[in-house]
């Protein structure tokens, strides 16, 4: 069966041709999803993809029904079909499960990276964007990770440290997790924001006070963005950020996290929590609040810096030994700010569990996350 043209489009531009054709796919018993205007991904019916566009020129394409095991590739399904559309305009690039209809001439690739998930990029355009392409592909795998590491730790409860306007938290909720999150965000205007967002989500908590080893007040080194910090501004950072040579100070109530945990928790039946914390440069400090309450985190994630954008900044092996001999362990590192002109990482996102914590009989249900969900990531962009 091939798909029907009227006379009058013979005339029509290729990029109209092939939108008017994509739309005629479902027709014929194969599923599609546009990845752009004139581009989709065809596979069988009862397939279950779902398309998530990471940047320019850069889509993640997954069916999560197969995504733990191989089937057949397009051509054993969609042969007959296939073989015809490079004959009414079309160029076809099969990879794995899935194929991608695009106008004849496209410089589209597909590549499936393993058995459910398919990598479609246009090199030229991810060549003119490669640190924004790498940025977006690193937050989607960290999500990703994240949210296995939600379902075999049984986490129910997220607390955000460094929330700024609730960038993290609305990726997580976008991801699809539905447990309890406590946002804490010392700057004023920022925490306007994160309370703005959090109103209607009732299991969302939003706190005003920065965290550090004892109790008191902080000066804060206010800044537009993500950058503000406890910390003032390094060589490297000043140059590197020019809005870091112009901060403002603010004053702000200083707690311990410790402290604060039972009030945080309050609210939770038996409490799993997982801990992020992203503080510029001031992590590790938030983290000996906690004393003996760290045995209670089940899973946790930091920042951890190879260049120092703050004085007195810790780098990544004092920041690993910490959380190390606290008995937490890496699950894995993924890049937040690279410096384009030398190509070297400054930070990483550290992903760590306590394995003692594992729930030995919970099957992670593999969840895909939106696109939308990438600013798990939150540092600043290089």
């Amino acid at each position: 069966m091939r798909p029907r043209m009227r006379a009058a489009e013979a005339g029509a531009s290729p990029g109209t041709l092939a939108r008017r054709l994509v739309k005629q796919l479902p027709r014929l018993g194969v599923q599609v999803v546009d990845l752009q205007p004139g581009t989709a991904v065809v596979s069988r019916r009862a397939a279950r993809i779902e398309a998530f566009p990471l940047g320019r020129g850069l889509n993640v394409v997954v069916d999560s029904a197969i995504t733990r095991r191989r089937r057949e590739s397009p051509a054993s399904f969609l042969s007959s079909l296939l073989d015809r559309l490079p004959m009414l305009g079309l160029t076809v690039t099969e990879a794995g499960f899935a194929a991608v209809v695009s106008a004849a001439g496209s410089r589209l690739k597909a590549q499936e990276v393993s058995p459910g998930v398919v990598v479609v990029t246009d090199p030229a355009v991810v060549r003119r964007h490669r640190h924004q392409q790498d940025k977006a592909l690193s937050a989607y795998l960290l999500m990703q990770q994240i949210l296995e590491v939600f379902a075999r730790y049984q986490v129910n409860v997220v607390i955000d440290v460094g929330a700024n306007k609730g960038q993290y938290a609305r990726s997580l909720r976008r991801a699809g997790y539905k447990g309890r999150i406590a946002s804490i965000e010392p700057v004023g205007r920022e925490f306007e924001e994160l309370s703005r967002r959090a109103a209607n989500d009732p299991l969302w908590s939003v706190h005003r006070f920065a965290l550090g080893r004892e109790d008191g007040s902080l000066e804060l080194n206010v800044v537009p963005g993500t950058l503000s910090s406890a910390l003032p501004a390094s060589e490297f950072g000043a140059e590197r950020y020019e809005k870091l040579q112009h901060a403002t100070v603010e004053t702000v109530p200083l707690r311990r996290l410790g402290d604060v945990m039972d009030e945080i928790l309050a609210d939770v039946e038996d409490p799993r929590p997982y801990l992020k914390i992203d503080t510029q440069g001031f992590d590790l400090e938030v983290f000996g609040g906690l004393g003996d309450r760290a045995h209670d985190i089940v899973a946790m994630q930091s920042e951890v810096a190879f260049m120092q954008i703050y004085e007195g900044m810790p780098r990544m092996p004092e920041s690993l030994a910490v959380y190390e001999g606290a008995g937490f362990e890496v699950a894995g590192f993924y890049p937040v700010t690279r410096e384009r002109a030398t190509a070297r990482v400054l930070e990483f996102d550290c992903l760590m569990v306590r394995a003692d914590s594992l729930v030995r009989d919970a099957a992670p249900d593999p969840v895909v996350p939106d696109a939308t969900a990438a600013p798990a990531v939150s540092g600043a962009a290089g």
